[in-house]
């Protein structure tokens, strides 16, 4: 019993002190790719939310209220990952500025989905064309603002890179 108990002990030691150590030894490319992989989700979300809600605008009883699912994801996806940028240890020369950049982009994110999506599934079978002409209209110049949100953080992700050493991969 008592060497069960050591061994309990002794594994949970090992792995205790290898998560801390691979936290404390991360690169400036693995920090690179934990931010780069918030940007890839949040398109992969948005892209989901925008498909549905087409499918919904073209044929389905305007029933917008369904995209309400798809949009807490896109939430909750942000306000989780905006606790654990903020708790991300900086790794390499501007780290902390490339950090500062992405949270903005959480926060601008944010206010779309607050702005936009919010107001378009309040939208429903009885609501005009009109209303969601203006509520797509209103959609449509929200995310024109998001590639320049975007582009801060490329530009932001390039000085990292270039601080640290490191080339991006252009996607092909």
């Amino acid at each position: 019993m008592k060497a069960r108990i050591l061994s309990l002990v002794l594994l949970l030691s090992v792995l205790w002190g290898t998560s801390g150590y691979a936290q404390k030894s991360m690169t400036p490319v693995a920090f690179n790719d934990e931010l780069v992989k918030v940007t890839e989700t949040l398109y992969q979300l948005g892209t989901e939310w925008g498909t549905r809600f087409a499918a919904i605008n073209s044929n389905e009883g305007k029933d917008f209220s369904q995209l309400k699912p798809l949009r807490q994801k896109l939430t909750d996806f942000i306000t989780g990952q905006t606790k654990a940028i903020k708790q991300l240890p900086n790794t390499g020369k501007g780290a902390e500025a490339f950090k500062k950049v992405m949270l903005e982009f959480l926060v601008f994110e944010e206010g779309m989905i607050n702005s936009g999506f919010i107001p378009m599934e309040q939208l429903g079978p009885q609501s005009t064309d009109e209303a969601i002409q203006k509520a797509t209209q209103n959609l449509t110049d929200l995310a024109s603002k998001e590639g320049e949100a975007l582009d801060k953080v490329h530009k932001a992700q390039d000085q990292y890179a270039a601080d640290n050493n490191f080339v991006i991969e252009d996607e092909k």
